[in-house]
């Protein structure tokens, strides 16, 4: 995640989920990994990594969200998938933040899920974009 324009403070760390902020920025960043899909059989834990991020989303007030779920490995089912797409629209409304963007998952059905869960989420006051790499997502951001 090394990048010279970026000074990333690390907010919190679970077993689950790293969360990044850069203040100057205004670049707020969660990275998601689900080690051997354990989260997956429980989305209790999901849902409590969920609203430890969407804390500190609206706490921080970031103008630009980073999801990260490279790392990540389940499949969200529509109950997990309307509930998840509420609560970030919540939090990104009450951030007020403009951009949502996605590191793209290595797995195709998560990848698929992930899309639709923040299709529920999206409102007309932020862009979303997707892209395969950290990378690709700076880049576009111009950071």
């Amino acid at each position: 995640m090394y990048n010279p324009r970026i000074n990333w403070q690390l907010i919190e760390a679970t077993r689950y989920v790293s969360i990044w902020f850069d203040e100057s920025l205004s670049l707020f960043i969660h990275q998601w990994s689900n080690h051997n899909q354990t989260m997956g059989v429980n989305f209790e834990v999901f849902i409590e990594n969920a609203q430890v991020v969407a804390k500190y989303q609206v706490m921080l007030q970031p103008k630009t969200v980073i999801i990260d779920v490279t790392g990540l490995n389940i499949t969200f089912g529509s109950e997990i998938q309307q509930w998840t797409g509420l609560h970030i629209g919540e939090a990104m409304h009450a951030a007020g933040s403009e951009y949502l963007v996605l590191i793209k998952s290595k797995d195709i059905f998560t990848q698929i899920s992930i899309e639709q869960l923040l299709e529920e989420a999206k409102e007309p006051q932020f862009q979303l974009r997707f892209f395969n790499t950290l990378t690709q997502a700076l880049n576009w951001l111009d950071v």
